[in-house]
């Protein structure tokens, strides 16, 4: 089966305020349970609804770890048109939460570049700010997700990718 080759997104296609298209995420209980289970967290607050009523709440609330799944390269993948970023790494992520994420939630994904980086060391960083909202348009949290971008040359030691080469394949 041939690759999918895609255009690729470098840093220095970006600018702050830059977005990717919005996207939505349908929120079920299944996948909340699931996640707490491989995070090793089956606290009742995550998998009984009947304990999680009792500690206030209105049914199983997701795990915090939870919006990690809107990660990064996932998020310009599926906001991008699959056109995937040159390669990067992960530096740092701060999360605010301003209401439990329930089953049932449609969450709308609003990614924008929130800060372009070039340190005394030359190092390239990308903040991303990635917004959840519910359906009626309220912030149910926010992250503050940074990435280092490689630059040619640990690209190529790295990846093996050349400079210029274009893009990379998908998958």
């Amino acid at each position: 089966m041939p690759q999918a080759v895609v255009p690729t997104i470098r840093f220095d296609d970006l600018y702050k305020g830059w977005e990717i298209p919005h996207y939505y995420w349908a929120v079920t209980p299944n996948e909340m349970k699931a996640f707490a289970q491989v995070v090793g967290c089956p606290d009742p607050l995550f998998m009984d609804e009947n304990e999680a009523k009792k500690m206030g709440l209105d049914t199983i609330a997701a795990h915090p770890g939870y919006i990690n799944l809107f990660h990064f390269e996932c998020n310009l993948l599926r906001g991008a048109h699959n056109n995937p970023v040159f390669p990067t790494m992960h530096n740092a992520s701060k999360v605010e939460f301003f209401r439990p994420i329930y089953p049932g939630d449609i969450l709308t994904i609003k990614m924008r570049v929130h800060d372009k980086i070039i340190s005394k060391k030359g190092r390239r960083f990308v903040a991303w700010e990635i917004d959840l909202l519910d359906k009626d348009g309220n912030l149910v949290a926010r992250k503050i997700h940074s990435s280092m971008w490689l630059k040619d040359d640990e690209a190529q030691d790295r990846f093996g990718i050349t400079p210029g080469m274009g893009p990379r394949p998908l998958y």
